[in-house]
């Protein structure tokens, strides 16, 4: 599903924290959409431009497919990202990348509600 697709079935009934750690899921207005892994080439290329990343030092966290989340319906995982967290989040939504956007650790944060799997 296309996120153009996804904003045409309104609002969706998942949310990040429903997102199990590792899953291959994205969210585009709360509709879950499925990320194939990266091909061996592209593979290649993530982990030179996280070698970059990590080595710049203007750069205070970078990471691999984390769960970047703007608002509780989305959750995007790019293959290279960077934000400034702090070293002990103080919760789901603690890290910031820019004003506009909240990095988060919805792939890691539990709660007792429902979650969407990939198996």
């Amino acid at each position: 599903m296309s996120s153009s697709n996804a904003r045409n079935l309104g609002r969706g009934p998942f949310t990040a924290d429903m997102i199990e750690p590792g899953s291959r899921y994205e969210l585009s207005g709360g509709h879950p959409v499925l990320c194939m892994p990266t091909a061996p080439r592209g593979g290649r290329a993530n982990l030179l431009g996280g070698a970059v990343l990590e080595t710049d030092p203007a750069v205070t966290e970078a990471g691999v497919d984390v769960g970047y989340s703007s608002e509780d319906t989305q959750l995007r995982a790019p293959d290279v990202g960077s934000a400034t967290c702090p070293t002990k989040p103080a919760g789901p939504r603690a890290c910031r990348s820019s004003p506009s956007s909240t990095p988060t650790a919805a792939r890691t944060w539990r709660s007792s509600r429902p979650r969407l799997t990939s198996s």
